[in-house]
Order: structure tokens, then C-alpha cells, then sequence
């Protein structure tokens, strides 16, 4: 009867979800789905995406890895652009391969997309179609170059073959997805296969599988629709509709009577964790049209939020060391639909930690949840996702809507108009009872559909539970005497806060260049710049930083102030409904607080900002919980070759400095004391002198001045300033080189080469430094990757640092074979191109093409002139004393080749450098 009669408006959710005519859907004659968007943000660019319902799935045994190669060989010659001219020809144009020009191989699908393209380049709107045009049914395939991608595919394989990928590929899939294709088709494949397929082969997967009937192209931007459909029908009618084309089979996943389980352990496995999954019944296409199940997917997120809930509040008060959350998502790789229970268990206590999560599930089954989570839980959705998302609706970016669309066309998905959707989960919600949602919250946890995922990492001593301990588990939880869950009701810090003895502007200037903020100075030494924003959209960013952070810092005190963070991250006050955020930190060499807020509340976020720096909320049972995880996740960091190279580089880069400490070390960790973090938190927070505040947002001037004066300028002060303090914590000098080897399941050595020194910290400097990096990794990508199919990716980086000295980091980083001729040579390669750089320069239509993808990214983003725009580029200033948009496009156009070569022999002449290189263990 409660049902029933509290459905309202639900007995009219038969109807279908309307569509947004926004985006215009069509097909071709050749069975081609096509989806066009005109969208603004960013102006000037558009995306392009090509989708394809083929993935690995759909691979025979002999073939396992083919479709993901395919996607490799559509970037290495196809009709129009054959060898390397489609990436060569992009780049030319600032589009820049890896971040604009990229695309992925799932189980199901396999996704090509040209990002962020400018439309403004002559021609660039139509050979981004014919570049879609050609990797739906025009990629050439020659044996040349599949031969010399065989060895970047197993290089691919080596840096992504982790303690997960194997465990998955070998013992979890098999099981979960028993009698069905899923269980041994991970895209990476067999490098048996890689290795040895013959391409005709692959040509052969090509024409059987790449044809329109299951293809569908994506377009959003700044662009004329009439005019894009145009070109489109244009461009891709020459593409034949396939005669007797090979019927594309979709893979049910069976129901399960028995609880199915997985349970494994690898060597490189940190620490203990499973998933619980309930599967639930595959949606058909045709009923994600429905509003009904518009209504369905809300109320899943909802349950999701408010079991998560509890989950965040047992942490909070240590009832549970153990880390929950549950998600309505999808069965391990599949399309399937799930209830997800997700369980880290700390000292490898599987079964207190699942036994603890499913107690909590078989809790909501049983009883559902309390009328105070529910009211809580409505409002705090309304505010947080409804209402926020309906005032930026107008914002949206172009990388949205794309993604989206792809995910109408793979998977049924339907997308309504931003207003619609507001309305309708406003009414939903008003609607919506709590036993309503209790009747499908309750619908979630059965008995039949059950999986279990463990992974154990190798420990002596560590025995793995048996299956039927894990069905006995779980039929104890069914049996345990349970009581409905009492919500804590806590006092609201808003309700309680009384307002501060109100400070004073003692001095405002306005208008200040380069971009027009006012200056507001308080009578207790804090500075606010504020900008009021003409754009159009509801949130509000507020930025507060002041000199010294840790560097402070007494050396007993250390450990407890870089925890810091962490810590006051669990410190949240009650009443904030989520209608503000804000977090305080302490670095090497600042102490900061960020906030952000909606223009409807913004006295909130101020609140918010005040309770922040006065008060540091008791939570030290969650401290001590997290404490506990963290000594965990130290106890398994020296079996993973990963985190282990990754300390030995921060150790060496520090030149072993007494204060270059780390929470990974348990030695540090132990040191960590929270009534330490307490007087830390008072000794940085409590005094606001000296504190810079920049804020940005659509509100009222005279109304931001008011909320500034009484929170902010009601902050308690001292005479006392901050600074920064240099203990000089820089890497070596001179030259070091450290080799050393470390036990591993999938052998390859990992190799980084850096360079450091000291340098100005000035724009040009910075253009410097991203241009010589963005052409050392093309010339990488072409040597190391392609020509000796040495290793998947190459990585450099540049960084110039301000503070406490100017000074700047340049690394060159890769894994690759451990054969040690290879590696050798792999190794003089980045040396000869360092000492060819800074000896002759780079040559110049690859300084032209870095170039252009930096102007394309400047003009992107000071397209976009929002609060976060704002904030940014005025804290720029006042953080680094560099402005990084009045004439930022002219230093980047300003740069030749013989600037690049002066520029690297600086840095790389200064005769320091470092070289790690962590090789597997020999037997």
C-alpha cells in the first residue's frame, strides 16, 4: 500500500525520454550513425570521434590481441595520410598526438577521437572527417609497418603487465566470466599472437569487422550543423553497405545460482581487497528510452550515495578500519549491470573486512534506510548535482556532449535536454517517499547473481580463505541479529557558529592590471582580491595562501606536518549540505586553503573558510584509522618494483636530506602525532596575517566586500608574518648514477635520466622549457618507439620551481626490455639526441608544430573566461610573479630553434646529472 501510494507522478513514467534536438541524429544509406552538436565552449574547436561496436570480444583464439593492434596501425597509414602524415600532418596544425589525436580498444568497442581541433585553420574541419572517413574502412595495413609495431605492442604490454593485469588475465576473468568470451580477452592479447600472426590476418579482422553498419562518427563544436551534416553525408557516402555482412553477436552473461568466487594472490599485490557483485538484469536498449528508467538510475544513485554514507561514517568513527563503498556499476568488464561492494581490508583480514561490508548490505536489505538519511540524502543531491548541474548547463564542454553521444551510440543511452532532466529529478524527488526507495533499495542483495573477487598479495605465513569460507561468511551475516541503523545526529557547526568581532577595509584599490581585480586590505593583514565575473555560470572558487608551510617546521614536527593534509581532509563541519567545499594544506613551502561554493550560497562558503582556520574538529579515531591504513600500505610498498624505484628516485633527487621524509617510510609514519597536527594546524591557521585571498564569481561587489570583512576580516591575528625557509633540499651535483635490481614478476627495467640546475623563473624560461621537452618527446617517439620499437611511450618533462630558489628539473623517463645490448643502446640513443639538441638545435618544422599546439592551448584557454580562469592566472602573479596571458602568445611565437639550443646547452651543461636504471633480479 505505501508503494502504491506514493508513486504520483511514477504511474506516468511509461513515456519515453525526450530527446534533445540539439544534437541532430541521422544515418546513411550505408548504415552509418551519425550525431552533430553545435556547442561554443571551447570557441573555435570541435570534436571528432569515430565508434566502433568491435572490440576483443570478438577475436577467435588465434587472433587474441588483433583488435587492439588494429587501433595502433590506424595511426600508421591510412588512404589520404599514408606512413606517419596523418600525426605529422595534425601536428603541423598544433594538434598534438597522445592528448587531441588518440583512441582506445575495449571488450565491446573501440573509440578513435581528434580532440580540441581548431576550426580556425583553413581546411582542418574537412580532414578531420576524412581522417574518420579513413579509419572507418581505409587504414592500409602494410606489412612494413605492422611488422615494426609488433615490437611497440609488447613494449605496451611490459609497462602495463601489473600484479592486477595478471591476475585478471590468469585467474579472475576465467572464473567470473566462466563459458563465455570475456573470460580470456583482455585487448592487450597474446604476444604469442603479436608476435607471430601473419597481416593478412589482420587485414582479414579489418574487412570483417570495420564497416558502417557498426560504426558511428561524433561532431561537436563550434561549427555550422547544416554545413558539418553536409560535408558528412559528403565524406562517407563512398563507403559501401557490406553484402552479406558477419552478424555481430552480443555475449550474455548467465545468472548464477551459487555464489561464484575468485580468489588469488601475486607477488606485487599490496595489500588485500575484493569486490562483491550482485548482478542485476541486462536493460535492453529500447527500455533506456523509458522515463521510467530515467527514474531507476536516479534512485541507484541515491541508494549508492546513502550506503556510502554510512560507509564514510563508520570510518569516521573507527566502527570499521576497513575502506567501503558501493556503486551501481557493471560486472567486472562487461555491460552487465551490478551492485558493487568494494572492500580494502588492512593487515590482509579478508574476512573481518567482508564480513563488516556485508553486514551493512544485508542491513539495508533487511531495514533500507532511516527518514532522517532519506531527507538528508534528497537535499543533499538537489543541491549538490540537480541544481548545480542546471545552472552550469550553459557551460558544458565540447568533450561532454562527445562523450555522451558515444555512449548513445555503444549503448542505448538516451540524452534529454538539461532543463528536462532537472525537471523531471526535481519532481522525482519531491515525489519520492522513503519507502519507495526502500522497496528497490531492498531489490539489490539476493542470494542468486553472486560473485566474488579477492586478490591476496604473497605473504609467508598468509593463508587464503577457502570458498566455503566465504559462503559461510556470507551465510552468517544472513543469519546475524541485525538492527536498523541509527543516523548520527550531529549538532549543525552553522547553527553554532557566532559571528566574529567584524574587521575592517582599511584601504581598496581597484581596477588593478593586468585583469582588473579589486584589492581589498583588512585591518587584521589580510590581503583579498576579488573579481566579479561576467560569466554566466554558479560556482564560486576562493584561493588563500601564506608563506612557510612545512619549511617551518622543527624537525620533531616534520612527520606530523606533512601528514597534515591528509588529516584535515577528515575534518568535516555539519550543516554545509555540500554547498561548500574547502580544504586546508600544508606543503614544503606554503600554507593554503581552497574553497569553492555556488553564487546562490556564497555567505556558506565564507562559513565554511572561518570554521576551517579556527577550528580543527576532534577526529581522532579517523586519524587513527587512517594512521592504520597507511601502516598497512607501507608494510607491502618494498614488494612492488614501482613504488620501490619511485623511492629511491625522490631519495636520490633530495641528495638523502635529513628532512626529505616520506609517510611511506614506517619509521616517519610512526612519528605522526595528532595532538602535534592540532597545534600545527593552530600555529599556521590561527594567526591570518599575512594570508592572501583571490576570489572570483558572478556576485556582487559591495556583498563580497561585506562576507569578506566579518569572516574573513574577523579572523584572529598576530604581528607575526610568515616566510619561507631554504634547507637547501636539492638533488646532487655533479654526476651520479645509481643501478640496482629488484625482484619482478614481469621482468623490464625502468630507466630515468635528469638534469638540474639553477635557472631564472621567468615566462620565456617556462615557453623554453615546454617546447624543448615537447620536441624531445617527438623525437623519442620517433627513435625509441617506433624505429626501434624500444618501448611503449617515452616520457619528458621540464619544471622550472620558484620557491624556496629558482631552479628547474628536466627528466627523461621510459621502461623497456631488460636485454642489456638493447637497453644500452636504448640508453646512448637519449643521450646522442640531448647532445644533438643543444649542439644544433631542433630542426624547425618540429619547433613549429610545439608551437602551435601551445598557441591553440593558450587561445583555448582564455576562451573560456570563468571564476577558475580567474583565480588562476591572478594567483599566477601574486604566487610566481609571472603573468601567463598578457603577451604569453608572443614569447611562444617568438621562439626559434636557436633559442632551443642555447636554452638546452644551459641546462644541460650545468654538469649535473642523475641516472637511475632499476633492472629485473637475475636467477
Amino acid at each position: 500500500m505505501a508503494l502504491s501510494t506514493s508513486l504520483g507522478i511514477f504511474n506516468t513514467l511509461g513515456q519515453v525520454i525526450p530527446r534533445d534536438t540539439a544534437v541532430r541524429i541521422g544515418k546513411l544509406s550505408n548504415g552509418l550513425t551519425y550525431y552533430i552538436r553545435h556547442n561554443t565552449i571551447p570557441k573555435n574547436q570541435a570534436d571528432f570521434y569515430i565508434a566502433q561496436k568491435v572490440g576483443s570480444v570478438l577475436e577467435e583464439e588465434n587472433q587474441r590481441g588483433l583488435a587492439h593492434f588494429l587501433e595502433h596501425m590506424a595511426f600508421n597509414g591510412t588512404k589520404h595520410f599514408p606512413g606517419n602524415m596523418l600525426i605529422t600532418e595534425l601536428e603541423k596544425k598544433g594538434i598534438k598526438f597522445g592528448a587531441n589525436i588518440n583512441a582506445y580498444t575495449g571488450y565491446d568497442e573501440t573509440v578513435y577521437k581528434l580532440t580540441n581541433i581548431p576550426l580556425n585553420r583553413p581546411g582542418i574541419l574537412d580532414t578531420a572527417l576524412i581522417i574518420l572517413h579513413d579509419w572507418s574502412g581505409f587504414i592500409l595495413n602494410n606489412d612494413k609497418d605492422i611488422d615494426e609495431e609488433r615490437g611497440v605492442i609488447r613494449e605496451e604490454w611490459r609497462t602495463r603487465s601489473s600484479s592486477y593485469l595478471r591476475v585478471q588475465e590468469n585467474q579472475i576473468l576465467p572464473k567470473l566470466f566462466e563459458g563465455t568470451p570475456y573470460a580470456n580477452r583482455l585487448p592487450i592479447g597474446l604476444m604469442e599472437v603479436v608476435n607471430n600472426f601473419k597481416p593478412q590476418e589482420l587485414k582479414n579482422y579489418y574487412k570483417k569487422w570495420y564497416r558502417p553498419d557498426l560504426q558511428g562518427i561524433v561532431v561537436v563544436g563550434d561549427f555550422d550543423v547544416d554545413e558539418v551534416e553536409a560535408k558528412l553525408k559528403h565524406v562517407f557516402s563512398d563507403i559501401p553497405k557490406p553484402s552479406n555482412p558477419t552478424s555481430r553477436k552480443y555475449f550474455t552473461i548467465p545468472d548464477n545460482k551459487q555464489p561464484i568466487i575468485a580468489i588469488t594472490s601475486d607477488p606485487e599485490i599490496r595489500n588485500t581487497s575484493a569486490v562483491v557483485y550482485w548482478k542485476l538484469d541486462t536493460v535492453e536498449a529500447s527500455k533506456k528510452e523509458s522515463q521510467q528508467y530515467f527514474k531507476i538510475m536516479l534512485i541507484n544513485r541515491i541508494v549508492s550515495n546513502m550506503l556510502n554514507e554510512r560507509f564514510a561514517e563508520m570510518a569516521r568513527e573507527n566502527k570499521a578500519t576497513n575502506s567501503l563503498s558501493a556503486i551501481m556499476g557493471n560486472y567486472s568488464v562487461s555491460s552487465r549491470p551490478a551492485w558493487n561492494l568494494n572492500i580494502d581490508a588492512p593487515n590482509n583480514d579478508l574476512k573481518t573486512a567482508l564480513r563488516t561490508g556485508l553486514q551493512e548490505c544485508e542491513r539495508m536489505r533487511r531495514f533500507g534506510f532511516s527518514k532522517n538519511e532519506f531527507e538528508y540524502s534528497i537535499k543533499d543531491f538537489n543541491l549538490t548535482h540537480n541544481e548545480s548541474q542546471y545552472y552550469d548547463r550553459k557551460n558544458r564542454n565540447t568533450f561532454e556532449y562527445s562523450r555522451e553521444y558515444v555512449g548513445q551510440f555503444l549503448n542505448g543511452d538516451i540524452s534529454p535536454t538539461p532543463e528536462w532532466r532537472y525537471l523531471m529529478t526535481r519532481s522525482i524527488l519531491n515525489e519520492l517517499s522513503v519507502d519507495t526507495l526502500n522497496f528497490y533499495a531492498k531489490k539489490y542483495i539476493q542470494d542468486r547473481n553472486m560473485a566474488f573477487e579477492i586478490l591476496y598479495p604473497v605473504k609467508e605465513g598468509l593463508l587464503l580463505p577457502s570458498k566455503s569460507d566465504i559462503i559461510k561468511i556470507w551465510e552468517e551475516v544472513k543469519q546475524t541479529r541485525l538492527k536498523p541503523w541509527i543516523k548520527d545526529e550531529k549538532s549543525n557547526d552553522l547553527t553554532t557558529l557566532k559571528i566574529p568581532a567584524r574587521g575592517k577595509v582599511i584601504k581598496t584599490e581597484k581596477n588593478i592590471a593586468p585583469f582588473g581585480f579589486t584589492k581589498w586590505s583588512l585591518s587584521n593583514g589580510i590581503e583579498v582580491w576579488f573579481k566579479k565575473t561576467g560569466y554566466d555560470e554558479p560556482s564560486v572558487y576562493i584561493y588563500g595562501f601564506k608563506a612557510g608551510g612545512y619549511s617551518t617546521v622543527v624537525m620533531d614536527d616534520l612527520p606530523s606536518a606533512m601528514a597534515y593534509t591528509n588529516i584535515a581532509s577528515l575534518s568535516t563541519f555539519e550543516g554545509i549540505n555540500g554547498r561548500a567545499q574547502v580544504q586546508s594544506k600544508l606543503d614544503k613551502n606554503f600554507e593554503s586553503i581552497t574553497g569553492n561554493g555556488t553564487i546562490l550560497h556564497p555567505k556558506i562558503l565564507f562559513q565554511n573558510i572561518y570554521l576551517k582556520m579556527t577550528k580543527f574538529k576532534n577526529e581522532q579515531e579517523a586519524f587513527g584509522n587512517w594512521k592504520h591504513k597507511q601502516q598497512e600500505r607501507n608494510q607491502s610498498r618494498s614488494v612492488n618494483p614501482q613504488t620501490v624505484y619511485a623511492d629511491t628516485l625522490v631519495s636520490i633527487m633530495s641528495n638523502h636530506h635529513p628532512r626529505a621524509l616520506s609517510l611511506n617510510n614506517p619509521k616517519v609514519l610512526d612519528k605522526v602525532d595528532y595532538e602535534r597536527i592540532n597545534r600545527l594546524h593552530e600555529e599556521h591557521f590561527g594567526n591570518a596575517n599575512g594570508f592572501t585571498f583571490i576570489m572570483s564569481g558572478n556576485l556582487n561587489e559591495d556583498s563580497v566586500k561585506v562576507l569578506a570583512e566579518i569572516w574573513l576580516g574577523g579572523l584572529p591575528s598576530t604581528n607575526k608574518l610568515g616566510k619561507i625557509l631554504d634547507h637547501r633540499i636539492y638533488p646532487p651535483q655533479g654526476i651520479v648514477k645509481r643501478h640496482f635490481n629488484k625482484k619482478m614478476e614481469t621482468p623490464q627495467s625502468s630507466i630515468t635520466i635528469g638534469y638540474t640546475g639553477e635557472i631564472p623563473y621567468t615566462a620565456e624560461n617556462s615557453v623554453l622549457m615546454s617546447i624543448s621537452s615537447e620536441i624531445l618527446k617527438m623525437i623519442f617517439t620517433e627513435t625509441i618507439r617506433e624505429q626501434e620499437g624500444g618501448s611503449y611511450g617515452v616520457g619528458v618533462s621540464g619544471e622550472l620551481m620558484k620557491h624556496p630558489t629558482e631552479r628547474f628539473l628536466f627528466q627523461v623517463n621510459f621502461d623497456t626490455d631488460p636485454n642489456p645490448i638493447k637497453k644500452k643502446k636504448l640508453i646512448d640513443i637519449v643521450y646522442r639526441e640531448l647532445k644533438m639538441i643543444m649542439d644544433k638545435g631542433p630542426d624547425q618544422e618540429k619547433v613549429e608544430k610545439v608551437k602551435q599546439n601551445l598557441l591553440k592551448d593558450y587561445r583555448e584557454s582564455i576562451s573560456k573566461k570563468d571564476a577558475k580562469y580567474w583565480n588562476g592566472y591572478q594567483g599566477a602573479i601574486l604566487f610566481y610573479g609571472v603573468d601567463w596571458i598578457t603577451g604569453y602568445d608572443k614569447i611562444i611565437s617568438s621562439i626559434t630553434p636557436e633559442m632551443i639550443r642555447s636554452f638546452t646547452k644551459d641546462i644541460f651543461n650545468q654538469g649535473n646529472l642523475i641516472e637511475v636504471v632499476m633492472d629485473p633480479e637475475t636467477k
